[in-house]
């Protein structure tokens, strides 16, 4: 996603020479890579060797892996002591293709996991952390999401850059058939809104590609996965929804005030409603004392709920 938003970056910005479009694209893909790849594998080297001890895991690996672990003493295991422990280098390389080719092929089931395509709408079940139970009332833990705010990240953010992508288009349209068009018509909605979306609509692009790149490739993991993996193209779909809300502000305050006034009262609707979810939520997030009864009203939809 990092790396089409900077070519989109450059095909926007760019008027210049090939060669220098190219030099820009290379010295762009170096300065996203190399960092990547050195946080990468600087985690895990660090990982190696402040834990390099026996865990639950070991399973996986091979002898010569294993070879290298020490015992919660810190003394090497006996059993692979004529074995030739893998060097770094290695080892690093086995532990992250095991670990890429375990999840792969991991079928195991959870009863809190979810799948790629309940979270656009918050279908997805909320995971329990931690609870403590007592007779008639309890505390819960619960990794949620605020509803109002997941919705409206949905229908206005993801939904709502298509639907104005596709107005956007219509107007370039009729601009094939009539380029005075909007000079003839300087004051209709079509003109306003193609005006905002010169402005805006690539930003808003390089977002909704973010929340694309960080929310599609789970369609393709086989393995549990759970409601957080979600917040990364959740983070891109609220960041889209204000350029959507800045696209249509400026829209609708040149073309009509009444309906400005009404979009700023529904930003503020949206804004109650946010906040009315998240103090309804708030048990699940501090482990506030409730009844049962008021636990169950929180599972919000049926699909929040665990029928084991």
């Amino acid at each position: 996603a990092v790396v089409v938003h900077q070519l989109i970056y450059l095909f926007i910005h760019y008027d210049r020479e090939y060669e220098i479009i190219f030099k820009d694209v290379i010295l762009r893909s170096i300065l996203i890579v190399v960092p990547a790849v050195i946080v990468f594998y600087s985690l895990f080297i660090i990982h190696i060797q402040l834990l390099p001890y026996v865990g639950d895991g070991d399973l996986f690996m091979t002898d010569e892996f294993r070879a290298r672990l020490l015992l919660p003493s810190g003394a090497h295991q006996p059993e692979f002591a004529g074995i030739q422990p893998l060097g770094l280098t290695n080892a690093l390389s086995e532990l992250i293709s095991t670990m890429h080719e375990v999840n792969i092929n991991l079928r195991a089931t959870h009863p809190f996991q979810s799948y790629w395509y309940q979270w656009i709408l918050i279908q997805c079940k909320p995971v329990l952390y931690w609870q403590k139970l007592r007779a008639g009332y309890g505390m819960w833990i619960y990794c949620v999401g605020n509803a109002a705010s997941w919705l409206f990240s949905a229908f206005f953010g993801i939904f709502g850059f298509i639907v104005i992508s596709l107005l956007g288009a219509s107007v370039r349209f009729r601009l094939a058939f009539n380029p005075q068009y909007l000079e003839q018509n300087p004051n209709s909605f079509s003109t306003c809104l193609h005006e905002a979306l010169e402005r805006h609509w690539w930003h808003a692009l390089l977002f909704w590609v973010g929340y694309l790149g960080n929310y599609l490739p789970y369609a393709m993991i086989p393995r549990a996965v759970w409601n957080y993996h979600y917040i990364p193209a959740l983070i891109f779909a609220f960041m889209l929804c204000g350029v959507i809300a800045q696209i249509l502000l400026e829209t609708l305050e040149k073309y009509d005030c009444i309906w400005y006034n009404i979009l700023k009262s529904f930003f503020v609707v949206v804004m109650l409603s946010v906040t009315s979810c998240f103090l309804y939520l708030a048990p699940w997030t501090y482990a506030l004392p409730m009844s049962d009864l008021l636990n169950s009203d929180r599972f919000l939809f049926d699909s929040w709920l665990f029928r084991g």
